[in-house]
């Protein structure tokens, strides 16, 4: 492997060369650096990991170099990594070091074919069958390292074939993943007003020796009337739609997979069943009115390069679930989160967005997410108060239950030309024991918020956040309250604190007057940006929690130190 990506690095360099020697190009780049330095602080659970014990710091570093010659309608990018005691990865759990080739393409277009080679991001539909991507704050990199071909047919028509294994940090995956997508686009109508994006895909996963010896050996551990005998390929299959009139859009997407190995968690068989999924929106936008509905549906769709490869989605996942939930930024309100779910997920959502006047926006979403099983009369329930009596809800696994309910609602007033405000309320039933595996079945979080923003001058402006939650269970009651000076162009300063003022039944202080007195969790942060480049140092305290982006979780243990970042482009 490590002989694969050095050979792919000495043919990008030398194409590269030559490319500068023989052609009229572009070069381009950019440089991201992250150095982290750990204080232990054994009251918040910042303690006893290799970072904090011995380490002491880490870094993670990516250097992109790009060409691109319009003229060949040629292209070429490298990108080197580097970790060193890294805690991207697999946060509080392991300290990781490798530096070599992160990522690596080159790409053609030949008249209506366009030809790439190294790795690649992409994805079929929505990505309920594939997606290629990558999310740094979450250590994610799920490239597909292989062959992609992409031709268009006419106007109307292009069809896309690709093949190869996934990125697995500087390594790969040992399974073959092939997938085709054919898609259309058509107008019509006496006005053409109708607009339709249409596509039809299939992804095709074959399994290593080494995985299906591994997959064998724990079935054959299993007592004879539970054993089954395992495939190497498995296959999934898509077809979307998207159709536009007007100010009506509609989404529609439906997708099936054969038998897979389904990991349901560490503790249970392995699983041997095919799987389906069902996502679509219909969205409605005026000027000064937009309105989204959102509908997904999932039974048995996990999809992995390698089927033992972890129990979350960030191990070995070749395809993206999309969340049923409002995506949020606030510090408070993004606690609690949920996961979205392979095995058996049902969730419907309503997002508007109304703008009341030129001073006055209103923005409101209400989301509600069930296991499978649940009936249009437990979802006209759950939409009236959350149910506590339905057998099993305790356990948060019983057929239909509610798992995660919220109501958003903020309005955006623009006091005048220099003040902004945002006053906002977070309300949340979240499923801990089900999401988490401790806790409540019920945990009911109220997070009310403000922000105001003031421009003081051309060149100052303040930025001031105060929020509240409140909940019985896990953490207890918060307070988080910030402020920034923003001197643009270049100096930025915020400080805050988030205060565990009255410490639930989850808290990790270890002391007992942390406990009476609640515990700080102070930041201070700068930067400083001199045309492309921006330095910023910030000293965090961190709470540890569940971090989600796009429905992609993971567990971030509790930070205390300091974190100096460094971003250039060229």
């Amino acid at each position: 492997m490590r002989r694969f990506e050095l050979t792919s690095a000495f043919l990008l360099v030398s194409i590269l060369s030559t490319s500068l020697v023989f052609g009229q190009g572009t070069i381009y780049g950019d440089l991201e650096i992250r150095n982290d330095y750990y204080v232990r602080d054994s009251l918040i659970g910042a303690s006893n990991t290799a970072q904090y014990d011995n380490l002491k710091s880490s870094v993670d570093a990516w250097l992109t170099v790009n060409y691109a010659n319009p003229e060949w309608d040629f292209d070429a990018s490298v990108r080197l990594d580097g970790f060193l005691h890294s805690n991207l990865f697999n946060p509080g759990r392991e300290a990781y070091t490798g530096f070599g080739v992160g990522r690596f393409h080159l790409r053609k277009t030949i008249n209506n074919l366009e030809i790439t080679g190294g790795y690649i991001y992409d994805q079929l539909g929505s990505g309920l069958i594939f997606r290629a991507y990558e999310d740094r704050a979450l250590g994610i990199d799920d490239a597909l390292v292989g062959v992609r071909t992409d031709y268009k047919i006419s106007e109307a028509f292009s069809i896309k074939g690709m093949a190869g294994m996934r990125k697995q940090r500087l390594g790969m995956d040992r399974s073959v993943i092939a997938a085709t997508e054919l898609k259309s686009f058509q107008s019509f109508g006496k006005e053409k007003d109708w607009n339709m994006s249409s596509g039809i895909a299939a992804v095709n996963r074959t399994l290593d020796q080494e995985s299906m010896d591994a997959i064998v050996a724990i079935i054959n551990s299993y007592p004879l009337d539970e054993r089954f005998l395992p495939t190497y390929n498995s296959y999934a299959f898509s077809a979307y739609n998207q159709l536009n009139h007007k100010r009506w859009g509609w989404y529609l997407e439906g997708a099936w997979k054969s038998k897979d190995l389904q990991l349901v968690s560490l503790t249970e068989p392995l699983q041997f069943d095919p799987g389906s999924a069902f996502f679509t929106t219909v969205s409605y936008a005026k000027p000064g009115l937009g309105a989204t509905m959102l509908f997904k549906r999932t039974d048995n769709f996990q999809s992995r390069s390698n089927p033992l490869g972890g129990e979350t989605i960030l191990n070995s996942a070749i395809n993206f679930l999309p969340p049923a939930n409002r995506q949020l930024s606030l510090r408070l309100p993004a606690r609690y989160q949920p996961a979205s779910q392979e095995i058996r997920e049902m969730g419907l959502s309503l997002d508007v967005n109304w703008k009341i006047n030129e001073s006055m926006s209103l923005h409101g979403t209400y989301s509600q997410i069930h296991d499978l099983g649940a009936t249009p009369g437990d979802f006209i329930n759950d939409l009236l108060y959350a149910r506590g009596s339905i057998s099993g809800l305790n356990s948060g696994k019983a057929e239909g239950a509610l798992l995660f309910k919220e109501v958003y609602l903020d309005v955006e007033w623009k006091h005048s030309k220099k003040w902004k405000g945002l006053y906002g309320m977070y309300y949340t039933m979240y499923n801990r024991l089900f999401y988490e595996g401790e806790g409540l079945a019920q945990t009911f979080v109220y997070s009310p918020f403000f922000r105001w923003t003031n421009r003081i001058s051309r060149n100052v402006s303040m930025k001031y956040e105060l929020q509240y939650q409140h909940t019985v269970d896990d953490f207890g009651q918060w307070i988080y309250g910030m402020v920034q000076l923003n001197l643009p162009p270049k100096l930025s300063f915020a400080i805050s604190d988030m205060w565990n003022l009255q410490t639930g039944p989850n808290v990790l202080s270890v002391s007992e007057e942390g406990s009476k007195t609640g515990i700080h969790y102070y930041s201070i942060f700068m930067s400083y940006t001199e045309k492309q480049h921006r330095l910023s140092l910030n000293y965090a305290k961190q709470v540890a929690g569940i971090v989600c982006t796009g429905g992609v979780c993971r567990y971030e243990p509790a930070f205390n130190g300091f974190r100096v970042n460094l971003v250039t482009s060229f």
